[in-house]
């Protein structure tokens, strides 16, 4: 086995969503990355997903090793309860036996070089932690289209524990690869429903005291639609809450006070999308009005406030970012892309998927 091939254990939760599942599957096997193990923790399952796995498990068995060293194991894990994300990825994680570990949601996928990118730069720098660049998947005409998520990172500065402590700028599971020896013990806080990502980087960077990199190529697709728990504001407010309380030990006053308007800002949010019956408890049309106003007040009051901690905090400087947040409580901002791009603004920026990703 060549230097740096160590097996690669990815781990991918699954609830009910068997044709995305595959192709996130179909791109794991197309890596060109030699050795992986692939942990499936399929939970609360009613829809095909078992049988997905299963037939993928059996096309792994059956087919020719391109070289000697090439290996890929399978394991599915069926629980009949919901057990979350965090829950599925611990369990993942406890299962897991390869050198590093890398996490791939249901409905994301991998460029064919993804793997092997991000283990080359993690052992050139010895990092803690290698994050992808990345692409938002939406569908328009029909079709599905890629747009970059965000600006691409130059993959040269390295990230520490304080340089994540107000935003997490490694992103989310599908993007992140880390050594197995790096989590050790360290495991997902369950009672996070969100934030589950950003709670286990800064454990890892601050129970090794090392560094992560961003790979500047972009090599995830990730879905961004409305069936998203970002999309989930009430459970967006009660994430941010717990995850302060987890973390102000270790945050600077600046950090502590960004993650204390962040809160507001979600919970105002919250409140507006429960007035607005998008939470499943519709409001009395005679009440949603106030409450919107109510809120469109709350916002602007906080304004100069926001500012203030904004250009305080680590973020200083960041108009994008002061925009974002003014603009949270009352805008999804996900929603709002997705409708400027199905018109098609912004038709420059567009990607079609290479064939050998779309066409999985």
């Amino acid at each position: 086995m060549a230097a740096g091939q160590g097996t690669v254990s990815i781990i991918v939760p699954t609830h009910n969503r068997a044709a995305y599942l595959k192709r996130a599957l179909d791109s794991i096997r197309a890596q060109s990355y030699p050795r992986m193990e692939i942990i499936v923790i399929a939970n609360g399952c009613i829809d095909d997903t078992e049988q997905v796995a299963r037939d993928f498990q059996r096309r792994v068995e059956s087919q020719t090793r391109p070289a000697a060293d090439a290996q890929i194991a399978f394991t599915l894990r069926v629980f009949k309860e919901t057990l979350g994300g965090a829950r599925a990825r611990n369990i993942g994680m406890d299962c897991a036996r390869g050198e590093y570990v890398a996490f791939l949601d249901d409905d994301d996928f991998w460029h064919p070089d993804a793997l092997s990118a991000q283990v080359e730069l993690l052992n050139r720098h010895d990092c803690a932690l290698v994050s992808n660049c990345s692409f938002y998947l939406y569908e328009r005409d029909g079709r599905e289209f890629a747009r970059p998520a965000g600006a691409a990172d130059t993959g040269a500065a390295e990230l520490r524990f304080g340089d994540l402590s107000c935003e997490n700028k490694l992103d989310g599971f599908s993007r992140c690869l880390t050594r197995r020896s790096h989590l050790g013990a360290l495991r997902i806080d369950e009672g996070l429903d969100a934030l589950q990502d950003w709670d286990l980087w800064l454990k890892i960077l601050a129970a090794t005291g090392g560094a992560a990199r961003i790979n500047p190529l972009r090599h995830v697709y990730g879905r961004i639609d409305n069936d998203r728990i970002s999309n989930r504001y009430p459970q967006i407010a009660s994430a941010q809450r717990r995850f302060l309380q987890s973390w102000r030990g270790q945050l600077d006053a600046p950090s502590i006070a960004y993650h204390e308007m962040r809160n507001r800002c979600f919970r105002i949010k919250a409140r507006a999308q429960t007035a607005a019956g998008a939470c499943g408890h519709p409001a009395n049309p005679k009440q949603q009005s106030p409450r919107m106003l109510s809120t469109l007040i709350s916002v602007v009051a906080r304004w100069p406030q926001t500012a203030k901690v904004i250009f305080r905090s680590s973020e200083r400087g960041d108009i994008k970012r002061y925009i974002h947040y003014m603009l949270l409580p009352l805008l999804d901002i996900n929603a709002a892309r997705m409708r400027l791009w199905r018109v098609g603004v912004g038709k420059k920026r567009v990607r079609k998927l290479p064939a050998a990703l779309g066409g999985m």
